[in-house]
């Protein structure tokens, strides 16, 4: 006789089945609407690389080098907020214009005088040293070889709030192949402001139906998807049950929901 616990597990797994063999069902018609699509424009933080982890691994082998203890997990929390906190200032008009790399500079100092164990005078070449990390963030597992698949159909470009230097650096360290490459920092806005968007729209010289943003982060799906465009929302933390229901859910509200690179080619038939 099976105990609670296997019997849990086995409901467990038998839902996980179906709820990808669900979302396998509602996009096995969507051949036509990739049909459609000729280029696919990609979120880079968060969806396309990986921030946290990397910025945490490369701090680390920073610190064992120069024999300064930080705190890099906390230390990168902290980043990553005043990161995402600084642009809605600068979007609300509440701060002037940086970069993605004037932002990360401007911040790390006093974050590093908060974190490191002891007093440790900063030289201005330690704060630039460890500001790029932020250009060698690994991709995901998936993103090289589903950037390869996906070029084989479709004209590929970033849409990032990073600044050119940071895409260009991050596309050379992952292996990442764009044809184009779109910042907010070309039209001094930072998504989801619609003219980032439109920005690249006029370039491409496509209509918005021609265009599709891929993205883990939904505000930014849900300012290309008022524009008209297609959209792609990836998952990227899929391995619990909940997850695998969140994911189930956003079927119904992009046009494909999927949980890597690899599984979005697979679904667009390439």
């Amino acid at each position: 006789m099976r105990t609670k616990t296997e019997l849990f597990k086995m409901v467990k797994i038998g839902f996980k089945n179906l709820s990808l063999s669900l979302l396998c069902f509602f996009t096995v018609t969507s051949q036509a609407l990739s049909d459609s699509v000729k280029t696919l424009l990609f979120d880079v933080f968060g969806t396309s690389v990986e921030i946290r982890n990397s910025l945490v691994q490369q701090g680390e082998v920073w610190s064992q080098h120069h024999q300064i203890s930080v705190d890099w997990e906390l230390l990168v929390e902290a980043w990553i907020a005043d990161h995402q906190r600084t642009i809605q200032l600068i979007r609300g008009g509440q701060k002037p214009w940086m970069t993605v790399d004037q932002i990360h500079v401007t911040a790390l100092r006093g974050l590093l005088e908060r974190y490191a164990s002891s007093e440790v005078q900063w030289s201005d070449k330690n704060i630039w040293e460890i500001s790029r990390f932020w250009h060698q963030l690994n991709p995901w597992n998936d993103v090289p070889s589903g950037l390869r698949r996906l070029g084989s159909k479709f004209k590929l470009g970033t849409l990032s709030n990073a600044n050119e230097e940071l895409l260009k650096d991050l596309a050379s360290w992952g292996h990442l192949q764009w044809d184009v490459i779109f910042s907010g920092a070309q039209v001094k806005h930072y998504k989801p402001d619609p003219e980032v968007y439109k920005f690249a729209e006029k370039i491409l010289v496509e209509s918005p139906g021609e265009i599709m943003l891929v993205a883990s982060h939904e505000y930014d799906l849900q300012a290309a998807k008022k524009l008209g465009w297609k959209t792609a929302f990836i998952m990227r933390d899929n391995e619990s049950l909940l997850s695998r229901i969140h994911l189930f859910s956003k079927k119904f509200q992009y046009d494909y929901v999927a949980i890597s690179f690899t599984d979005l080619a697979e679904q667009l038939g390439v």
